[in-house]
């Protein structure tokens, strides 16, 4: 089968179409890419990295000023998915699509979950929300039901890292 896309995060911050400031690095020798840039006087800092270890991508988020980090967090994908929210994590189910009359047998999900230091985390059940916080912390981690080339069938739900509740 062909390699397919899990998907796309999609991070939408209210007010922030008009920005300036706008500066992005890549630092190899960290492997953390940092976005930087201002509204409304404010600094708006995200670093992301990931961790091989744990099966994580993480994404830190900051303001300059208390209370004014707001966001949406969605999916999108190509192809069908379902989406939900469970335990404080916003949950992405999908399955690869066939390829020249193959079926698809891959099955994974996406979980996505956040961590504030403060302000409010809510769902619908297709949004994870964030508002009125300083600091947020993304975590996104994917798992499949692929055990090896020929064999499928592990617990793809299991193999998730993001299970914390928010606290």
């Amino acid at each position: 089968m062909p390699y397919q896309t899990a998907g796309s995060v999609i991070l939408k911050f209210p007010g922030h179409e008009n920005n300036n400031a706008y500066y992005r690095e890549l630092d190899i020798s960290r492997a953390v890419a940092l976005t930087r840039y201002t509204v409304n006087g404010v600094t708006y800092t995200r670093e992301t990295f990931s961790s091989f270890v744990d099966n994580v991508i993480i994404m830190h988020i900051t303001a300059s000023k208390k209370g004014a980090v707001n966001f949406d967090l969605s999916y999108t994908k190509p192809a069908s998915f379902k989406v939900s929210a469970k335990n404080n994590v916003l949950v992405m189910e999908a399955k690869g699509a066939n390829h020249e009359g193959v079926e698809a047998k891959i099955i994974y999900q996406t979980h996505s979950a956040v961590k504030t230091n403060e302000g409010k985390v809510s769902f619908t059940d297709s949004t994870l929300s964030v508002s009125g916080a300083t600091v947020a912390t993304i975590y996104i981690s994917i798992g499949t039901n692929f055990i090896d080339y020929k064999t499928v069938g592990a617990d793809y739900e299991k193999k998730q890292r993001v299970t914390f509740r928010q606290r």
